[in-house]
C-alpha cells in the first residue's frame, strides 16, 4: 500500500514551493519587458534582453563556464555519493 502524507502537510509543502518559485516566475515575467528598467510588461512584450544576451560573447562565455562547473559538480557529487549508497 502507498502511504500518503496528510492533506495539511501536502498543502504546506505546496505553499513553500510556491513561495520559493514565485521570485523565479516574476524574474521570467519581467525579462520580457521592452523597457530599460525592471518593470513587468504592461502590454508590449519583447525578447530584447534575450537577443542582447545571445549577441554578447562575454555572456555566452559565462554561461558556458557556469554549465561546465555545474556538470563537474554534479559528476563529483555522483562519484562521491554512489560508493556511499
Amino acid at each position: 500500500t502507498v502511504i500518503r502524507p496528510p492533506l495539511a502537510l501536502r498543502a504546506v509543502v505546496a505553499a513553500v514551493l510556491a513561495g520559493l518559485l514565485a521570485p523565479l516566475g516574476f524574474a521570467v515575467w519581467v525579462s520580457f519587458s521592452p523597457d530599460s528598467f525592471l518593470t513587468p510588461p504592461a502590454g508590449d512584450w519583447s525578447t530584447r534582453w534575450y537577443a542582447a544576451f545571445a549577441a554578447d560573447r562575454r555572456w555566452s562565455a559565462a554561461l558556458g563556464r557556469s554549465l561546465l562547473v555545474a556538470a563537474l559538480a554534479a559528476a563529483g557529487a555522483v562519484a562521491a555519493g554512489v560508493p556511499l549508497a
